[in-house]
């Protein structure tokens, strides 16, 4: 009997081991073990910096973007700007009275205009643009406006006197010897505008035309001239020297088709001529004084 409660006690014992070693088991199947936990915390450590990198690399590439785009439109800009055309100042040009006052003072008012002055701005650059002669028209003890001092202006450069020196001059304007046609109807065009300051440019251009043909010294000139009809003075001006390269080419050709001989001879003659002239003029002035009276040959006789 002893023997078999031992024999009992024992195996149970063995089994009640058996279920503690097999809950174990459970429990430790369940749990997870320190090296399986560090791996996963590992794992998820490395998942958060390649997330955390991969954000740090789209706000690189979100900044790199928007710093592409903010060059690019501020080229854009500069280039427009660029290309954009300035509101630049004009500064006219300044007046000694040598020139028609009627065209000053047209190229004034367009500056004026342009630069968006005021009266006063007006008055202050009026009278610092005069200079020489028409200096002396400004009044230091007395402010004058703008309407004012042009009116002394146009007394003192604008008068009918003036005018009229300049029709006489324009119709006794004939071309020099050695002036090209382009100057002459430079002067012409220039006396025209000082002649007649308050006519329109269509009639001044036929002014100019005109006078430009009469100041031509050829009659044959002329009317060759005029058969073209001219319409303007560059027109007039153009055809004129059409006309005397033509005439000039026909000369050359005229002298090259002379035989040679003649044209070597044409030298000699003039030079023979030349002699006989003064070997004729020196005989002529011994003879006179050969008639003088002399008053060794009185004292003689």
């Amino acid at each position: 009997m002893a023997n078999y409660l031992h024999h009992l006690i024992g195996v149970m014992e063995r089994s009640h081991q058996k279920v503690m070693g097999h809950q174990q088991n459970v429990t430790s199947l369940k749990s997870p073990s320190p090296i399986r936990g560090t791996a996963h915390h590992h794992l998820g450590r490395d998942y958060r910096k390649e997330s955390s990198r991969s954000k740090r690399s789209d706000s690189d590439t979100d900044e790199r973007h928007a710093r592409h785009q903010r060059r690019r439109s501020s080229e854009r800009h500069r280039s427009r700007s660029s290309t954009r055309p300035k509101h630049k100042f004009i500064k006219p040009p300044h007046y000694d009275g040598s020139t028609p006052v009627e065209i000053y003072l047209a190229k004034f008012n367009r500056a004026s205009a342009y630069n968006n002055w005021t009266s006063e701005d007006k008055v202050f650059h009026l009278t610092n643009l005069l200079t020489g002669a028409a200096e002396l028209l400004i009044d230091h003890e007395h402010e004058l406006s703008c309407d004012q001092l042009v009116d002394k202006l146009r007394q003192r450069y604008g008068s009918k006197e003036q005018h009229q020196m300049f029709k006489s001059q324009l119709e006794d304007r004939e071309r020099a010897p050695n002036e090209s046609l382009q100057e002459l109807g430079q002067h012409i065009e220039q006396l025209v505008k000082k002649a007649y300051p308050g006519v329109d440019a269509n009639t001044t251009d036929i002014l100019a035309r005109d006078n430009f043909i009469k100041a031509l010294r050829s009659p044959a000139f002329q009317m060759k001239l005029k058969e073209y009809e001219p319409q303007s003075l560059s027109q007039a001006v153009a055809k004129s020297m059409k006309l005397e390269t033509l005439f000039k080419s026909f000369e050359r050709q005229k002298e090259a088709s002379k035989p040679r001989l003649a044209r070597s001879v044409q030298p000699e003659e003039k030079q023979n001529k030349s002699n006989r002239s003064k070997s004729r003029d020196t005989r002529q002035f011994n003879a006179r004084t050969s008639n003088t009276y002399n008053p060794s040959e009185k004292r003689s006789k």
